[in-house]
């Protein structure tokens, strides 16, 4: 684990002998899902809303094309429900990510702002918690604590638009799919998906 962390750290933070690089921080809503199969049955979810933040090195690598690693503290996760005659069932699945986008970002017009970004992401989990409510004929049980039997390395692709101003404020939406199963039980896939949309500042 160290070693990767390591790793991450450096393509985050290398690259720094490039002559056009900047720097800038970025903080935003994320609504996240996960893509969940048990026993070969699909479980639907519904959204958990979080929230990101951290920082970015865009490096221009030519007119239209920037690399732009970044390191973000993500809240991701779902909710579930379950209602039948005198029976319900409400959880919520949370997790905290560490996670390293590696952007490649495209400018289809040269000199303008608006741009297409594209790339890998690895994520780390910093934790994962649960919080159930159960309610049995009126009879209610709420529990809460840590999720085992979860693989701590999260593998998944971005795809997102940004705009940035001159004055270096930037607007930006994202969708990440999760392409690796977060959950290591038998028989049952988790897979991570998140929209997001923040805003960024790019110091000058």
């Amino acid at each position: 684990m160290k070693k990767i962390l390591v790793a991450a750290a450096i393509a985050v933070f290398g690259f720094t002998f490039a002559q056009n690089i900047s720097y800038g921080a970025k903080a935003g809503v994320n609504l996240s899902n996960l893509n969940m199969e048990v026993d070969n049955k699909d479980l639907s979810t519904d959204n958990l809303t979080g929230f990101y933040v951290g920082g970015f090195a865009n490096i221009k690598i030519a007119d239209q094309f920037a690399f732009q690693p970044e390191l973000l503290l993500s809240t991701e996760g779902a909710s579930y429900e379950e209602t039948e005659t005198g029976y319900s069932l409400e959880e919520d699945y949370k997790f905290t990510m560490i996670n390293v986008p590696l952007m490649l970002k495209w400018y289809p017009v040269a000199g303008n702002t608006f741009n297409v970004e594209l790339g890998p992401q690895v994520g780390f989990v910093a934790s994962a918690k649960y919080e159930s409510v159960e309610n049995d004929g009126g009879s209610i049980t709420e529990m809460d604590g840590d999720l085992e039997d979860i693989n701590n390395l999260n593998l998944s692709l971005n795809a997102g638009l940004a705009y940035e101003l001159k004055n270096g404020l930037g607007f930006n939406a994202r969708y990440n799919l999760g392409l690796t199963n977060i959950s290591d039980v038998d028989m049952e896939t988790a897979k991570m998906n998140v929209i997001s949309f923040g805003v960024s500042y790019t110091f000058k």
